[in-house]
């Protein structure tokens, strides 16, 4: 298994009410799928901690850990001089257990949906995962097929040795949305990940599939499993299997998003995605 260090590659803007001629329209209704992250020790399990993440203004976020607010600005950028200004670094000195706070807006180019990568240092672990937030359709569609296309990104570690052992992956995925029957079936390909020696992008070979989609509502769930040629490329003698779980976001359900928990015998794995319907010409 080679050491692959996780690089974030999904690809919005906070959703804002509009005010023209003195009227104001109403806002739409959140919704906020909270955080699931892996709790990272001398083994991984689900993290149980609450974690929200609210874009105040550009620059200007507001971090919410076990109930305790933290707030970012632009002096807690990354990178103050580069173009991402979603991404933040904070130490934390307070009588809470929590060292310090990463964070990333992974889908900058949406408008419905936001998908933040959150990383939490504590004391004695660490915790990453993602917290998702967005505007709840006031309408599904009902009697269509659609293709959403988009991006997927996450790591795997090591069960009994989570920080010496890791790979990232990122990729494509393509789903067909069947809002007549609701399903959804689709696959992950394209798929990359990051060598931190190299410091370039690894192309893999393979992919996963995407099955047994069902549609609740506005909610989904599906199962993604990997195929046996992206196991071998990523050194798996098992594939990686789990459920895909979000929403639909957006005017009319434009937007997908949702986190994948993935596992064999030997890794746990944890990602984002979200996707966008495709319009015919």
């Amino acid at each position: 298994m080679k050491n692959f260090i996780l690089k974030s590659g999904l690809v919005s803007l906070a959703a804002i009410t509009l005010v023209a001629s003195g009227t104001t329209t109403t806002a739409p209704e959140k919704i906020n799928l909270g955080y699931t992250g892996l709790l990272l020790t001398d083994k991984i399990s689900i993290s149980s901690t609450k974690a929200n993440v609210v874009k105040i203004a550009e620059s200007e976020v507001e971090v919410t850990i076990s109930d305790k607010k933290y707030k970012f600005d632009k002096t807690d950028l990354e990178n103050p001089d580069g173009n991402n200004k979603n991404r933040f670094r904070k130490k934390i000195d307070d009588d809470s257990d929590v060292d310090d706070i990463y964070i990333d807006l992974l889908n900058r180019h949406h408008k419905g949906v936001q998908i933040w990568y959150v990383g939490i240092g504590h004391d004695d672990n660490y915790e990453q995962g993602y917290v998702i937030n967005g505007d709840k359709p006031v309408k599904m569609p009902t009697d269509i097929v659609a293709t959403y296309e988009g991006r997927l990104s996450g790591s795997m570690r090591n069960k009994t040795n989570p920080f010496n052992d890791q790979s990232s992956f990122y990729g494509d995925i393509e789903l067909e949305v069947d809002f007549n029957n609701n399903s959804i079936a689709g696959s992950f390909y394209d798929v990359k990940t990051w060598d931190n020696d190299q410091q370039e992008d690894i192309i893999l070979d393979g992919g996963a599939d995407i099955t047994s989609g069902v549609i609740a509502g506005d909610k989904f769930t599906a199962t993604i499993t990997t195929d046996e040629t992206l196991n071998t490329s990523m050194g798996l003698t098992q594939s990686l299997s789990g459920e895909m779980s979000g929403g639909f976001y957006g005017y009319y359900g434009t937007e997908m998003a949702g986190i994948a928990v993935l596992e064999n015998d030997k890794y746990s794995g944890l990602a984002g995605f979200d996707a966008n319907k495709e319009f015919k010409k």
